[in-house]
């Protein structure tokens, strides 16, 4: 007999001669149970009456549970929210130009890594920012890119002066 290993239902034949071997030998016994399954699917030809009746009263209950379940959700006014009766909110985004980090000024408009990094080593460099009007001091920033991340620009006067008292 040839050898054969078993990995949890899985049959490694080692040659194909083992596995022709194998299959003739499976289909020899299964003609047998063939010929007896064929004798039960001819006396039971699939879903009786009954059990058409049952599953179709089934279905029919269950549609009307939620039928009646989504109409009564509609009259108690518990269901979908209506978008428009939501009030609208408006964002704000705004960078702390003395304490914020370079990520935050790449948010901006306009503004790239590279002049992000730029304000940051400015504002190491040379001290907080007073006001916002002095980001013009850091290269590739004009007038037009100021006026246009102005809105977005916060500064505390405090903070601007405890910062140049910690340097």
């Amino acid at each position: 007999m040839a050898q054969v290993s078993t990995v949890s239902a899985c049959i490694i034949y080692t040659s194909p001669s083992q596995f022709n071997n194998h299959c003739s030998k499976f289909l020899f016994n299964c003609a047998d149970q063939r010929a007896s399954m064929a004798m039960i699917f001819r006396k039971y030809r699939g879903v009786t009456r009954d059990d058409q009746w049952v599953v179709g009263v089934g279905t029919a209950i269950f549609l009307a549970i939620c039928i009646f379940y989504f109409w009564q959700r509609s009259i108690t006014n518990n269901g979908l929210i209506d978008f428009e009766d939501i009030p609208s909110r408006k964002i704000v985004f705004q960078v702390e130009v003395n304490t914020a980090p370079w990520p935050e000024f790449s948010n901006l408009p306009g503004i790239g890594e590279k002049l992000a990094r730029q304000i940051v080593d400015h504002r190491e460099q040379f001290g907080p920012f007073e006001s916002t009007d002095q980001l013009i001091d850091v290269s590739g920033i004009g007038p037009s890119k100021l006026e246009a991340i102005q809105p977005f620009l916060s500064i505390t006067s405090n903070q601007a002066k405890v910062l140049k008292e910690q340097r």
